[in-house]
């Protein structure tokens, strides 16, 4: 009967190399963080933690989302942003590797879109986004054709 005595050193290995691969797969998750206002212009762009411009009056309800930027239009992970226009959503950096897409749509806002890579902890993802034009000819018979 020694066969349960040879085994053990064998099965505590085995739990051992299980715990560190799970213990891997759970430190692979990145929370990114970000911030919508306005502009003049739809841009994405990477700034610092401190930039001031995170600091500025945010645009609430904005649909932030996160795809390949290889022109597949599924979303990855998405967020909508808050009444002080700040959004983030956690990712597994294993799929995020390359250039993103950042994709940005609101019923009151010009969509804007935008590539970047996925942002180290000490950048965010700054989302600005330009207020659509009520007052151009044919804005309000679009917007009630929409409806």
């Amino acid at each position: 009967m020694t066969c349960p005595h040879s085994l053990s050193p064998i099965l505590i290995g085995v739990c051992v190399a299980v715990a560190t691969m799970l213990s891997g797969c759970s430190s692979g998750t990145q929370t990114v963080t970000g911030l919508v206002v306005p502009g003049r212009a739809s841009v994405v762009t990477l700034v610092a933690a401190h930039d001031p411009r995170l600091k500025k009056t945010g645009v609430r309800d904005v649909r932030v989302r996160l795809t390949r930027g290889d022109g597949t239009p599924a979303s990855l992970v998405e967020a909508t942003s808050g009444a002080d226009g700040s959004f983030s959503f956690k990712v597994d950096q294993q799929l995020f590797r390359g250039r993103l897409e950042i994709i940005a749509t609101s019923p009151t806002m010009l969509p804007c879109r935008g590539s970047i890579y996925l942002p180290t902890d000490d950048r965010r993802i700054l989302v600005i986004v330009e207020q659509k034009d009520t007052s151009a000819p044919g804005t309000e018979e679009a917007g009630e054709q929409a409806r």
